[in-house]
Parts: structure tokens; C-alpha cells; sequence
């Protein structure tokens, strides 16, 4: 009797130690496919953030392209402005030009 429950006593030993080195093995599996997954959501994060600053980069020079075009068309419209005072002042400074020429030929 002593002999049957000393070979039951290392038969539960060895099934122990067995258990054991399943539950190690398991764990160290579980560790290897968490790191995967980490790795694997690290990558699809950066990819999801790559997108989301292209889209916020296109937004920003789809807006920034409308934002020129405004203001260069304002400079068009000044310069056109300023073109139209200078032509203004231009026929203005020639008929002074003019008139004093005659004036001082009709003195002389």
C-alpha cells in the first residue's frame, strides 16, 4: 500500500510537473501573440494616422490654394486700380505737358 501511494504520489508529481511546463509553454504563446497583435495595432495606428494627416494636409492646401486665389485677385483688382489712376494721371500729366509746350512756344 505505502508503494501504490508513493507511485500515485509521483504519478500526481509528474502530471504536475507536466501541467507545469503546458501552463509555461501556453503563456509564453499567449506573450508571442500579444506581441503580434501590439505590433500588428501599432501598424494599422500609424497607417490610420498617416491617412488622417494626408487628409488633413489636402484640406489644408485645398484651402490654402482658395485663400491665394482670393487674395490674388484682389492684387488684380488693385493693380487694376492703380493702372486706371496712373492712365488717369498719365493723359492729366501729358495735357499739362502739352499745354505748357504750346505756352512757351506762344511766348517766344
Amino acid at each position: 500500500m505505502a508503494l501504490e501511494i508513493l507511485k500515485t504520489i509521483q504519478q500526481v508529481e509528474a502530471e504536475g510537473e507536466d501541467l507545469y511546463k503546458q501552463s509555461l509553454e501556453a503563456a509564453r504563446e499567449l506573450v508571442k501573440e500579444t506581441d503580434r497583435e501590439v505590433e500588428q495595432m501599432a501598424v494599422k495606428m500609424q497607417q490610420e494616422a498617416q491617412k488622417d494627416a494626408e487628409a488633413k494636409f489636402a484640406l489644408a492646401e485645398k484651402e490654402a490654394e482658395t485663400e491665394i486665389q482670393t487674395i490674388m485677385q484682389a492684387n488684380e483688382a488693385e493693380c487694376d486700380r492703380i493702372r486706371g489712376m496712373a492712365k488717369s494721371n498719365m493723359d492729366e500729366a501729358a495735357g499739362m505737358i502739352v499745354e505748357r509746350i504750346v505756352k512757351s512756344l506762344g511766348n517766344h
